[in-house]
Order: C-alpha cells, then structure tokens, then sequence
C-alpha cells in the first residue's frame, strides 16, 4: 500500500480489504472507507509512485551456472536497461559477458567467465539497481 500523493514510503505484504460507502444519500455517494487488514508480517519499502522504474520483482532460472553460459532474468521495468547507459546486468559486481533485453519483463544474460561461488546478480537501469538476486557461479 502507498500513498500516491508523495508519501516516501509504502508498505508490502498480505492484506484483506474492505470497502464501505460512508454514506447513504447521492451527495455523499464519493465518499468511502478503506479497511486493511494485515495478514502475517509487512515489510516497509520504498513509495513505487516516487521511485520511477526501478528493475523489481527480479528471479533468475537457472540458480546456478558456469561462465559462457545463458540465464533468464524476470521481473519488471526491464526494457530500460541498455548497454549504451550507465545501465548494466552485473553477477557478484562484475558486467555479465553479454544481455539482451527481450521484453519489459525479460532479460537473457550471459554469465562472465569468473571464479565459481556466490554472484549476486544486480540490474540497473537509468532509475536505480535492482534488490540483488541470490545467484551461484558455478566451476565449468
């Protein structure tokens, strides 16, 4: 939940939602409450309508590859990351050999021939980095 009016934070998580007209007559008829009911544990973010298009909601398939080979990355606001920016895909801090972006939601990237062991994958695009996404570099 955010505020689309400028609050700098928001809320995730699961909620119930109910909706009740505060009044009866035709004048009042725009007027409603909102009720939010947490269910398990919420986490702060930040607000999305300030954030601009930030790469979220990011999973990789596979988990785990070698150097020279291909991966799938998912998530949203993907199709603003560009070479030709300061824009990247980076496995453990180092560019990824090659990618290219298929759709908003989806980029095939190329994983650089480094030492195996843990790479978190960012990416980038001209409105900020991405949350890192657990990967494995495996040996070839």
């Amino acid at each position: 939940m955010y505020d689309a009016l400028g609050a700098d934070y928001a809320i995730e998580g699961e909620f119930g939602i109910s909706v009740t007209r505060s009044g009866t007559g035709w004048d009042e008829a725009a007027f409603f409450t909102v009720t939010a009911t947490q269910y398990g544990q919420i986490e702060w973010i930040a607000n999305p309508v300030l954030v601009g298009n930030i790469p979220t909601s990011l999973a990789v398939a596979p988990a785990a590859a070698a150097g020279g080979e291909t991966v799938v990355i998912t998530g949203e606001h993907l199709s603003t990351v560009d070479e030709g920016t300061a824009s990247a895909v980076k496995f453990g801090g180092t560019n990824a050999t090659s990618f290219a972006v298929l759709s908003d939601g989806v980029i095939t990237a190329t994983v650089p021939g480094t030492t195996a062991g843990s790479a978190p994958i960012i990416v980038t695009n001209a409105d900020g980095e991405s949350a890192s996404i657990p990967f494995q570099r495996t040996a070839p």
